[in-house]
């Protein structure tokens, strides 16, 4: 279980004393599994980005233990070509007024703006539907190192996200170098 102290004004309901009490400052608790893998030298978590970051932080910031780590680059014009269907696209814009744009539909890589995009780098996430074990799933793959699945995962499996991932990550290449 991880912690993160949060600062910000809520009501809480007290039941000890059948009360809600304003507090300024609470302490939150996150439950998560994360895997790791000594052979490619890769970890897995199932906790959403900003927890899993800021474990990952507090473990390194945490005296005698020597932990180093880095998010995958993943090169989204391969991906792309991976794709039955690009659905989604993100990326960082320097129009007025505008911080990112995202192009959604069943073909966004035939838009010029997305396709430039995703060839020169500058996407920050993509969206497709990728064949995984004979099944299209719905998947989208973030600079920042996340892997989000849309659709219903394998049923089988011990850990269906992580074996998911895992395929996912082989089927563009990640696993192999």
């Amino acid at each position: 279980m991880f912690s993160k102290d949060i600062s910000e004004e809520i009501s809480a309901y007290i039941p000890q004393i059948e009360e809600y009490v304003s507090l300024v400052t609470y302490r939150k608790n996150y439950t998560f599994n994360m895997y790791y893998s000594a052979t490619k030298n890769i970890l897995f978590s199932e906790g959403v980005t900003s927890v899993t970051k800021g474990f990952l932080k507090a473990l390194q910031d945490t005296k005698d233990i020597d932990i180093e780590y880095s998010t995958p680059h993943f090169d989204f014009d391969s991906i792309s070509n991976l794709f039955a269907q690009t659905k989604g696209v993100r990326f960082n814009s320097n129009d007025q007024g505008v911080n990112n744009k995202m192009f959604n539909g069943n073909a966004v890589n035939e838009n010029v703006e997305a396709s430039e995009a995703i060839q020169n780098d500058d996407a920050t996430q993509i969206i497709g539907v990728m064949d995984i074990g004979g099944k299209g799933y719905t998947v989208s793959f973030t600079q920042s190192g996340t892997l989000i699945v849309f659709n219903k995962l394998f049923i089988d499996k011990e850990v269906p996200m992580l074996e998911l991932a895992t395929a996912a990550l082989d089927k563009i290449g990640m696993l192999s170098k």
